[in-house]
């Protein structure tokens, strides 16, 4: 039942100017059955990895599937032209901004992609943040495999609804 994806699976792949940034699904936990499966939708850990300016940080962040799913279908309006602010964010569900991503476009094919993430492994204690201006051109993998991705869980679980 859960979907045969080669893990860490990179999501979000950019770099850029002697800075490397990566969001991955790390982990679909073992434990779950076609029944939550079907009623919740697929369970996924993500993290990232961070190279640049002298730091090297790999580790945990608290994101869900559903604030991913949110997040590429804001790229994905973007892409198509459909979108009516050109501005796209990622972040947890809470209250806590322990993860934080915004993509911000102009009109000129340049982005600003702004983040904050704090250290799952650490409880929050420690973390990163990322500025990093680039050609919108590098999304656009970001988003193809952000596609294929969710088109692989939606076959497993049977349905589109990303919680």
């Amino acid at each position: 039942m859960l979907p045969d994806i080669e893990l860490p699976y990179p999501l979000i792949d950019i770099c850029s100017g002697g800075e490397h940034f990566r969001f991955l699904c790390t982990e679909i936990p073992e434990n779950q059955t076609e029944y939550t499966i079907r009623q919740g939708g697929i369970y996924c850990k993500f993290g990232i990895v961070y190279e640049g300016s002298g730091l090297n940080a790999c580790f945990g962040c608290d994101i869900t599937a559903g604030n991913l799913y949110a997040f590429y279908n804001a790229l994905d309006d973007i892409f198509d032209g459909l979108a009516v602010t050109r501005k796209a964010q990622l972040v947890n569900y809470g209250t806590l901004e322990r993860t934080s991503l915004r993509v911000s476009f102009d009109k000129r094919g340049r982005c600003e992609l702004k983040g904050s993430f704090l250290n799952a492994d650490s409880r929050y204690q420690s973390g990163i943040q990322i500025d990093m201006q680039l050609d919108q051109s590098y999304l656009s993998d970001s988003v193809f495999a952000m596609q294929r991705f969710f088109r692989t869980l939606a076959e497993a679980q049977g349905h589109f609804r990303f919680d």
